[in-house]
């Protein structure tokens, strides 16, 4: 059985593997095979396979700080800079913006069918968005009409969370960027088909290849096992409360 006291990555396991290894042995066992195959170099280095694990559990759905700080440490480790590990957690952060791709188009057939005007018919672009926005286009190759009705009804808002979001933090170069956007969209605390779609599409064209694609999302599909993670030391506890009962 794999040894509790290491994991392969070469880092002191956590103390929930420890005390998984004394609960479910076996389970702790076949949960070690999945680690190490998660943790095996492929065709994505060490250091970008850490930087996605980073912007996946820091996704604001799912949030995992412990693994937030063992993955940067790690990434870190391999080689990354604070720049890179920053813009992993700024690709984390936009699936904010699909609180808009999703409910703008409701928003818009809702309004319209109560005869008010559109919220797309707001006052011309600023120079600031107009900038925003075509740094946006050049750089993904795309501007859907959610974006612009959101840039025109809420200039100020919208333009900040598109630089906040797409600024850059002067560390991932675009096919590394890419990736991981692709992983965190395709991870189970998001799920987001269309932009699955829309990364894939772009790392593609990036030259990336099929299998570089699959490495992102094995990497993204991981977070299940955080159902161990912070599973484990509840059920402990659990069980520390009914055998030594106050």
């Amino acid at each position: 059985m794999s040894d509790p006291s290491q994991n392969t990555a070469g880092v002191l396991a956590r103390p929930w593997q420890t005390t998984m290894a004394r609960l479910a042995p076996e389970t702790f066992a076949r949960m070690m095979k999945f680690y190490e195959a998660s943790t095996t170099e492929g065709r994505l280095s060490l250091k970008l396979r850490h930087l996605i694990w980073v912007a996946v559990d820091a996704v604001p759905t799912h949030f995992y700080p412990s693994g937030i700080e063992l993955h940067a440490r790690l990434a870190l480790q391999h080689g990354a800079s604070v720049a890179e590990v920053m813009e992993a957690l700024e690709v984390a952060g936009t699936v904010g913006e699909s609180s808009f791709r999703v409910a703008l188009p409701i928003l818009m057939e809702e309004i319209a069918a109560a005869g008010l005007p559109g919220v797309d018919h707001g006052p011309a672009l600023s120079a600031k968005a107009v900038r925003i926005k075509e740094n946006y286009v050049e750089r993904y190759g795309h501007w859907p009409r959610w974006m612009e009705c959101a840039l025109r009804a809420l200039p100020e808002f919208f333009t900040a969370m598109l630089a906040l979001n797409h600024g850059g933090s002067g560390g991932l170069d675009d096919k590394s960027r890419e990736i991981v956007l692709l992983a965190v969209s395709s991870c189970p605390a998001i799920l987001d088909v269309e932009a699955i779609r829309r990364h894939t599409r772009r790392c593609l064209a990036l030259g990336l290849a099929a299998e570089d694609l699959l490495e992102a999302v094995q990497c993204a599909s991981g977070i299940g096992i955080h159902a161990y993670s912070i599973g484990v030391p509840e059920v402990d506890a659990a069980l520390r409360a009914i055998r030594e009962p106050r």
